[in-house]
């Protein structure tokens, strides 16, 4: 029985191994597949797979990010513009760090010096006075001695004495006599920062120059240098006759050490008497 069946299958198959249609012709009925191709998917962003005027996927994510990114771009330099602006501002009421940092060296090199000035004017006051002062209350005696003693001793005396003036001119303080007034300080012919020029003017005067001032930069700069440069005239004036101080003290002592030396040659050599 089953080889009957095999063969009735055989019988309604075509040579080909198609199937027959219904009447039994032997027709082979073929199906028609078309055949699809695979769809490639390309990684270059030229390819789309779609019409040529459809934008892609890829084109309307980057069309999506771009303006994003072009709106961060924008707020990131107006961000960084108002920070510029807000350091230049700041810049313009601070001044530049450097000239600052001059300005305040050249301040304090000024007041230093002046400082040590003073210190070595009154260094040379102090020691020309204790010398004089000695020489006056023994100079009674070593005259009594030999009357020759007079010369070292007078020489000292100047030499002491011209040391002091000096020393006396350099600690001296100087003071101006040029009156200055209001309109003076508002045309800027006048310097706010010296206090023999302001001391003529009323509180409120100098408070309203001085407010002024301070609104403009380059004018406080100005009055600074011209405080420095004052400063300066000043130390170079004490250390001209603070100059002048020490070198008298010096010729003089050598002056009276070569005199006193002379002496007590002469004496021992039997030129010099006693007197």
């Amino acid at each position: 029985m089953s080889s009957r069946n095999d063969s009735e299958n055989d019988a309604a198959k075509s040579p080909g191994g198609l199937p027959t249609d219904a009447s039994g012709n032997g027709r082979s009925l073929r199906v028609l597949q078309t055949p699809v191709k695979p769809e490639v998917i390309h990684s270059d962003d030229s390819f789309t797979g779609l019409p040529a005027n459809a934008p892609n996927d890829t084109e309307v994510q980057r069309n999506d990010i771009a303006p994003k990114k072009k709106k961060k771009k924008t707020k990131t330099t107006n961000a960084k513009t108002a920070t510029d602006a807000r350091q230049t501002e700041a810049r313009g009421i601070r001044g530049n760090r450097g000239v600052d940092t001059l300005l305040r060296n050249s301040y304090r090199a000024q007041l230093d010096m002046l400082a040590l000035a003073a210190t070595k004017a009154n260094i040379m006051i102090s020691l020309n006075g204790l010398l004089m002062s000695m020489l006056i209350i023994s100079g009674t005696h070593l005259v009594s001695i030999n009357g020759l003693y007079v010369i070292p001793i007078a020489i000292f005396l100047v030499t002491c004495a011209v040391a002091t003036t000096f020393a006396v001119f350099a600690a001296r303080p100087e003071i101006s006599r040029s009156k200055y007034h209001y309109h003076d300080f508002v045309r800027d012919e006048a310097h706010l920062l010296s206090f023999e020029e302001f001391a003529d003017l009323r509180e409120s005067e100098y408070v309203e120059i001085m407010s002024d001032m301070l609104q403009d930069q380059q004018r406080v700069y100005r009055n600074m240098i011209a405080h420095i440069h004052e400063l300066g005239v000043t130390a170079d004036r004490k250390y001209r006759n603070l100059y002048y101080s020490y070198n008298a003290f010096m010729a003089g002592t050598i002056v009276t050490v070569l005199s006193l030396l002379t002496l007590v040659g002469l004496r021992w050599s039997g030129v010099a008497t006693l007197v």
